[in-house]
């Protein structure tokens, strides 16, 4: 790779970065430290672009600073919640970590972008990254005989979150030309693999958005005649391996029952008990972080049999311990990179496209987990983001360079004129 050979502060930094993206999950150890070098080196690179006046002139930083703002605006709408904490230096350091630390990599990444080839490079390391959780979690659950595995981690529905916003991203790297082959081969397969990660995780939620990738993804039918019979083989096989599986029926069944399926039903006597809650502190809510406590002591209701700490929603979460204020916050952050998204989406940009997949399917998982908190779930988000928008930039500029230079344009980066 280039910026290996290269050696340059801001190569480290995504050199590190999609190291740490890796790890991640493997070893969250290993991964955390591996954070810590890429916003180091993030750092002694801004320093470097700020003192030798570059920051301006960086193609790549102005086509994120729009997101930078709104994300900037959406922390500041949210700080006075911490203010009527029962816990100010925790429910601080819930925001530092919650809405900018896990969001680094939408700063680290546009700062310190120099080629396309860099992007590819990260998305492929999450995707072999996410290959082996998702074969440990069908390995766990087919041969160990775990009813509820979890890859690397300790809790099925991050994979299940992480997947569900993978598979949707991995099919438009497989459809569009402008990504190199080798990069959209690693694709086809993750794609096989990470379903095998979904069955082995027997997360309902996360099946219900597999089952709407292809609707998601319909603009595919219509060039490519392979796509439609591609998704029928997929189908036969699902539908042949559940009809082989009288537990994977009754796991798929059980996902509408609302009464003796206690995960379904506790979940609405925790959204019972979040309801009241929203109604004592409408405003500001109980503090970020401060849910569970508060929670636990005062609105807990007898029914919630599996003890639930959190209340498996995004919007509902945000809302307790940050009021409207923090859910207009949320919803003014995701509305942004949603609605600009799908605009561009309409414009042919492909890099849009994987924005509003990764946002879409993010924004559809948290209405039954609570994803917002999720560390691996958050950087993994932002990375998404921040590499479909370097690519962007970096598409243009070679655009413009080749118009410049009275050279035809290639087919990758035409397709963004439109745009």
């Amino acid at each position: 790779m280039n910026f290996f050979k290269t050696k340059t502060t801001e190569s480290y930094a995504i050199f590190f970065v999609g190291a740490a993206l890796f790890m991640q999950r493997i070893s969250m150890g290993a991964g955390n430290v591996l954070y810590g070098l890429a916003i180091l080196f993030f750092l002694i690179s801004l320093y470097k672009q700020y003192k030798n006046h570059t920051l301006r002139d960086n193609f790549v930083i102005k086509k994120a600073l729009p997101y930078l703002k709104i994300l900037g605006i959406a922390i500041l709408l949210i700080m006075p919640s911490v203010f009527v904490s029962e816990h100010l230096g925790k429910s601080f350091k819930a925001l530092l970590e919650i809405w900018l630390y896990r969001a680094l990599p939408l700063f680290i990444i546009p700062f310190c972008a120099k080629s396309k080839k860099q992007m590819f490079w990260l998305l492929g390391a999450v995707f072999i990254s996410l290959n082996l959780d998702s074969l440990l979690a069908f390995y766990q659950h087919v041969f160990l005989k775990n009813p509820r595995p979890s890859g690397f981690s300790n809790n099925p529905l991050n994979l299940a979150a992480i997947l569900a916003m993978t598979i949707p991203v991995q099919v438009i790297i497989m459809a569009e030309t402008i990504f190199p082959m080798g990069l959209r081969k690693l694709a086809v397969v993750s794609i096989f693999t990470n379903i095998l990660g979904l069955f082995g995780g027997q997360s309902r939620g996360s099946w219900l958005l597999l089952a709407f990738t292809p609707f998601f993804s319909f603009k595919y039918w219509r060039k490519n005649k392979y796509f439609p019979i591609a998704y029928l083989v997929i189908a036969a096989i699902i539908g042949a391996y559940v009809a082989s599986s009288p537990s994977m029926q009754q796991r798929i069944i059980s996902t509408t029952n609302m009464t003796t399926d206690r995960s379904n039903a506790d979940r609405i006597v925790v959204w019972e008990s979040a309801a009241m809650m929203i109604h004592d502190y409408p405003l500001l809510g109980v503090g970020p972080g401060e849910f569970t406590e508060i929670y636990k002591a005062h609105y807990e209701l007898p029914e919630n049999t599996q003890r639930m700490v959190h209340t498996h929603n995004n919007f509902i979460q945000v809302t307790t311990e940050s009021g409207v204020i923090g859910l207009l916050a949320f919803l003014i952050l995701f509305g942004y990179i949603e609605v600009r998204a799908l605009k561009d989406t309409f414009k042919g940009n492909p890099y849009a496209y994987m924005r509003l997949a990764a946002t879409t399917f993010y924004l559809l998982f948290g209405l039954i987990d609570y994803t917002f908190d999720a560390s691996a779930i958050m950087k993994l988000y932002w990375y998404y983001i921040a590499i479909s928008l370097s690519l962007e930039a970096l598409a243009e500029n070679n655009s413009v360079a080749e118009i410049a230079e009275n050279k035809p344009s290639k087919s990758d980066d035409r397709v963004l004129e439109k745009a």
